[in-house]
């Protein structure tokens, strides 16, 4: 147990100086791990249910994980707070859903910092 105790100490340390030492663009999608926890209300106002979430750069087409998680959906009419794991200095995504059927919808430039809901509408 003190072995573990102190491989995870010296694991913590090594990711925080590894990560405190990469510039600022080396990180272009947000990660969930030693970042500000914040969630977003992600409402369904369209026609089918939604499948996935998720945050990125259309332009770059580099985009997160699904922020749902597996078997998880946005039925129409519903809402669903998503967790986001983004740094405070990173502030400005776009937000694609991707709903049944394969159809993509993307909110362009939300400033998600100052936005708690986003409505998709296909």
């Amino acid at each position: 147990m003190r072995n573990l105790t102190r491989a995870l100490a010296l694991a913590t340390a090594v990711f925080a100086a590894v990560a405190g030492s990469l510039p600022a663009h080396a990180d272009p999608l947000p990660v969930a791990t030693a970042r500000s926890q914040r969630a977003l209300l992600v409402v369904n106002r369209g026609n089918r249910p939604i499948f996935e979430i998720r945050i990125g750069h259309d332009a770059a087409q580099t985009w997160s994980g699904d922020l749902l998680g597996f078997a998880t959906v946005i039925d129409v009419s519903s809402g669903r707070e998503v967790p986001l794991g983004i740094s405070p200095a990173q502030c400005v995504f776009d937000v694609l859903a991707t709903y049944q059927g394969g159809h993509r919808e993307i909110l362009h430039d939300v400033d998600l910092c100052s936005t708690s809901r986003v409505d998709f509408t296909y």
